[in-house]
């Protein structure tokens, strides 16, 4: 149990509170004033720009056999179709070879395919936005999640998501684990440096 700091004020009365405060040798009749654990995710998101992985944070039971676990909700994990760029620039130079103006995107410069690539980075993170809406926008209200993305697309997805869902978010983590199996996501996400919600 992860000690919890001390603050001048009157101690809470919430039971799990006092159950933690009663593990650091505080009966909660003190006057040196606890404060409460910040609030936790109870959703995990991870994606990238291919897959969004919903995940409910299932906090321990009074029975010490049953430990803080993931369950992946329905609709989860959830495809993201986005075409790349090499698939984008075949299309439209195969319809422009048609009318002879096949020079027009096969020998894009490099400003502009890199101006294409921002384009369909920009569409597959609203395409992801909008999934998450749907996984986790459409419970009310929105409870406090968490967001698992990759570093290069991160503060870019964080931007784009709705206030709801802005103002729900309790934290977010830089990393690619879409692919990680729910045992290895246990491990790293409600292991010794992760607290759960309750």
């Amino acid at each position: 149990v992860p000690l919890v700091s001390i603050q001048s004020g009157a101690c809470l009365k919430s039971p799990s509170l006092n159950h933690r405060l009663r593990m650091i040798g505080c009966d909660g009749s003190c006057r040196c004033n606890h404060s409460p654990p910040k609030t936790m995710e109870k959703l995990i998101v991870i994606s990238d720009l291919g897959c969004v992985r919903v995940f409910k944070v299932n906090p321990p039971s009074d029975d010490p056999r049953v430990k803080p676990h993931l369950t992946e909700v329905f609709g989860s994990p959830a495809e993201i179709r986005t075409p790349m760029l090499h698939q984008v620039v075949t299309d439209q130079a195969g319809r422009f070879t048609q009318s002879g103006s096949a020079d027009r995107l096969t020998g894009m410069s490099y400003g502009e395919e890199h101006q294409l690539q921002e384009e369909l980075e920009i569409q597959a993170i609203r395409r992801v936005v909008a999934k998450i809406g749907e996984l986790v926008g459409g419970v009310e209200p929105c409870p406090p999640w968490m967001l698992i993305a990759p570093s290069t697309i991160l503060l870019r997805l964080r931007e784009m998501l709705p206030r709801v869902l802005q103002d729900a978010l309790c934290r977010t983590e830089s990393a690619d684990l879409t692919g990680f199996p729910i045992a290895a996501l246990e491990r790293r996400l409600l292991g010794a440096d992760h607290q759960v919600g309750i």
